[in-house]
C-alpha cells in the first residue's frame, strides 16, 4: 500500500529537494525487468462484462450526433412557412411539472 504526502497547500511534498533519483541498475537487466513488468502487467488485468458493457454504450454514444438534424430542419422549415403552431396549455403543463420536480429534488436535497 502506498500513501501520498502532501504539503498545506495540497501539493505533493518533495523528499528530493527536486533531484531525480535513480536505482542503479547491472548493464541488460533493465530489459529483463521491464519485460517482465509488461508482462505481470497483461496478465493481471481483467476486463469484467460491466466494463465491457460500458465501452460498448460509450462507443454508440460517442457515435450518436447531440442534436436531431433532420428534425431542426423540420421545425425549422415549418416556422419559416408559418406551418408551426404552439400549444399554450401543453408548455404550461410542462413548466409547471418541471418546477415541481426541482422543488421536490430541492427539498430531498435537504
Amino acid at each position: 500500500m502506498t500513501h501520498k504526502i502532501e504539503g498545506p497547500d495540497r501539493r505533493p511534498v518533495s523528499v528530493t529537494g527536486g533531484a531525480s533519483v535513480a536505482r542503479p541498475r547491472a548493464v541488460g537487466q533493465e530489459n529483463r525487468a521491464e519485460d517482465k513488468a509488461a508482462k505481470a502487467a497483461r496478465s493481471d488485468i481483467e476486463i469484467t462484462p460491466a466494463a465491457r458493457q460500458l465501452a460498448a454504450l460509450e462507443k454508440v454514444l460517442a457515435a450518436t450526433p447531440v442534436v436531431d438534424e433532420a428534425r431542426v430542419k423540420t421545425i425549422s422549415s415549418a416556422i419559416a412557412d408559418g406551418r408551426y403552431q404552439v400549444d399554450a396549455g401543453k408548455v404550461a403543463e410542462r413548466l409547471l411539472r418541471s418546477d415541481a420536480e426541482l422543488h421536490e429534488a430541492r427539498r430531498r436535497e435537504r
